[in-house]
This record gives C-alpha cells, sequence and structure tokens, in this order.
C-alpha cells in the first residue's frame, strides 16, 4: 500500500467495480462519532454501479459514517437488523493512514500530515458528488463542455470538473487559444486535461502531449478519444532539449509542469529552439527552491516574463453546493497543493 492516502485514492479509484462497499463510522477512544460537525451521514448508494462518491445534503443529521459509494442522508434511528456492511477498501486504507498518523508522538507536522490524508477523502467524494449531480463535462472556464470522465492521474479531480483549477491561468489560455498556434507541447500532460482542452480550442494545432508514467499516457490516450481528437493528440514519453528544435520552424505554445524537473529540461542553452517558443511553466519552488529566479534570468533576454500567483474562484461552485458546509465547498476549491508553486508566462520578443 503507498504510504501516501494520495497515492492510495490514486490507485484504488480506477479499479474499484459495482457492489461492495458499505458503511463505516469512526469514533474516538470514548466511544463519540468524530467529525459530528460534518452534520450528516454517509451511506451506501445502493442504485448505483458506478465507483463514483456520490453526494448530498439533508437536514436533521447527527453524525457521519464513511463510504466511497455514499450520500449524506439523515442518520437511521437503528442500524440495520444485520449491522454495517464491510468497509470498502478505500475507507480501510484512509482509516488506517489516520490511525498510523495517531500512534506518533504528538507533533504539529503529524497533524498537518494527518488532515491533508482526511482532506484528500473528502476531496474524492465532493468530486465524484460533482459527478453524481453535474456529469462528466467541465462546467466553467476555457474548457467548458470536455468530457473528463478519466480519471485525474494525479491532485484533485473536483476543481477540473467545476473549472477553477488553476484559476488565474484562464487569461493565459484564453490567449493562448486565439493566438493559431500550429503546434502546442505539453510536457507533464497527466491525463491530458490541458492537452485534450486545448486540443478542443486549437482546431488547427497539433498537440504533442508528453509524460513520463506510461499509466498517465494511456489515460491522456483515452481521454483524447473520448473527446474525439486522437488524431491531433500525439502522447508519448519524457522530452528532451533537442526535441525542441522543431519550435524554430512552427509557432509553439510549450505548457510545462513537471515537478520541479524544469529547473533542467527549461535551459535554452541545451535547448536552444525554446527561444522562439511561448511558454507557460509552474516553478515548484516548494520542491527546488529558487527555480522561478533561475528559469526567469535564463529566458530573460529572450522572452517578455509574468510571473503568476494561485487564487480562488469560489464563483465557479455549482448552485446545488450551496446545501453543502463550508468545509465542503473549500475542500471542492482545493487543488492539493503542499506550497506554492507560481507560474512564468514567457512569450518571445
Amino acid at each position: 500500500m503507498p504510504a501516501d492516502f494520495g497515492e492510495v485514492v490514486k490507485h484504488i479509484l480506477p479499479g474499484c467495480k459495482g457492489g461492495g462497499g458499505g458503511l463505516l463510522a469512526i469514533f474516538d477512544a470514548r466511544g463519540t462519532a468524530m467529525a459530528r460537525t460534518c452534520g450528516a451521514v454517509l451511506c451506501r448508494d445502493g442504485q448505483s454501479a458506478n465507483p463514483s462518491l456520490i453526494l448530498s445534503v439533508t437536514a436533521d443529521c447527527s453524525h457521519t459514517m464513511y463510504n466511497e459509494r455514499c450520500i449524506l442522508t439523515p442518520l437511521p434511528p437503528k442500524p440495520a437488523p444485520d449491522g454495517p456492511a464491510a468497509a470498502s477498501a478505500l475507507t480501510i486504507a484512509a482509516t488506517n493512514e489516520l490511525r498510523s498518523w495517531a500512534e506518533r508522538p504528538a507533533d504539529p507536522r503529524v497533524l498537518d500530515r494527518a488532515l491533508r490524508s482526511l482532506a484528500k477523502w473528502r476531496s474524492v467524494i465532493v468530486a465524484n458528488t460533482l459527478i453524481r449531480r453535474s456529469g462528466n463535462k467541465v462546467l466553467n472556464g476555457p474548457f467548458a463542455g470536455m468530457d473528463y470522465s478519466v480519471p485525474a492521474s494525479e491532485g484533485a479531480k473536483a476543481a477540473r470538473l467545476m473549472g477553477s483549477y488553476e484559476t488565474t491561468l484562464v487569461p493565459v489560455f484564453e490567449q493562448v487559444i486565439a493566438a493559431g498556434y500550429t503546434q502546442i507541447i505539453d510536457i507533464g500532460c497527466a491525463e491530458g486535461y490541458y492537452a485534450v482542452g486545448l486540443a478542443l480550442r486549437c482546431v488547427q494545432a497539433r498537440v504533442m502531449a508528453r509524460d513520463a508514467s506510461p499509466a498517465a499516457q494511456a489515460l491522456c490516450r483515452d481521454h483524447a478519444a473520448r473527446n474525439g481528437v486522437s488524431g491531433r493528440v500525439e502522447v508519448g514519453g519524457e522530452i528532451t532539449g533537442a526535441d525542441f528544435d522543431c519550435c524554430i520552424a512552427q509557432r509553439t505554445f510549450v505548457l510545462c509542469d513537471i515537478e520541479g524537473a524544469e529547473d533542467i529540461l527549461l535551459d535554452p542553452v541545451t535547448a536552444p529552439g525554446l527561444a522562439k517558443a511561448d511558454i507557460l511553466v509552474e516553478c515548484h519552488d516548494v520542491m527546488i527552491p529558487g527555480v522561478t529566479d533561475r528559469i526567469a534570468a535564463r529566458f530573460d533576454r529572450t522572452h517578455q516574463i509574468t510571473r503568476i500567483g494561485r487564487s480562488l474562484a469560489p464563483q465557479t461552485l455549482p448552485d446545488w453546493m450551496e446545501e453543502f458546509s463550508d468545509m465542503d465547498r473549500l475542500i471542492a476549491l482545493w487543488e492539493w497543493r503542499a506550497g506554492p508553486t507560481p507560474w512564468l508566462w514567457m512569450q518571445a520578443r
């Protein structure tokens, strides 16, 4: 079992099938239900064979029970005669993760890790609630209407579904869409949220989607097929500096999100073709301190550079989320980031 609960979610969800599931209440040492303030009970949706998590809110609830096939409903007055069903794999993984943190000495850092694990669990529920209530299409933003029924290969799915993910980049993507690039290179494409979204909006462009993960590549191919753009989305593995030579002959937009490896890859000395490309790169200072400044300095002579921070977009929350707690609404917007990851929008001069 992966050590991080985010990894547990990523590996378990794609393999879930109909059936199974069940209920599990989480109590403290005194037998009092934890998460009482959530004001709801999660119970199995026996009508759905979809492995999605389902979430809806009703009143008059007393405490929370957990399961990935669930809706929020009033707590029944008594348990069913045969008792709760066996807990699901995801519920067991989340519970065991919390227990492992609880066994450690008191330390704010331990609580922080435990909080992130539980928030990721809740994020999965919220994401699948969106699927149940609003479907699998992106609701807002430049890629509104895109089918997004593939799993997210990493990070939060809810924000992507709502169209609030990396919302400060929306003006850049609208600029890219209007610019008429004939070639787009998405490095670290994951499941292809941006590669496929840009292929849908930039009908004149060939999109090269690159990711070192074979699993991510498979998801990206599936995502492109579901949206009818397989013919223009070329999925492949790692990219080298020499591969950017293709940017010299064609007007190219490069999107780069590779978890710190941008510090090595994005260098106009080893990749001279980048001098001709417009580049949008996420800089992982949280992993590689100073990487934003280093990359900006490398391209200062050849590019006009804009630094872009982060923000939330509560206006993208569906109207029906007014029923939800503030906690769930915030988690819907949460992108799972552990720290600052500023972007550089670098336009060739």
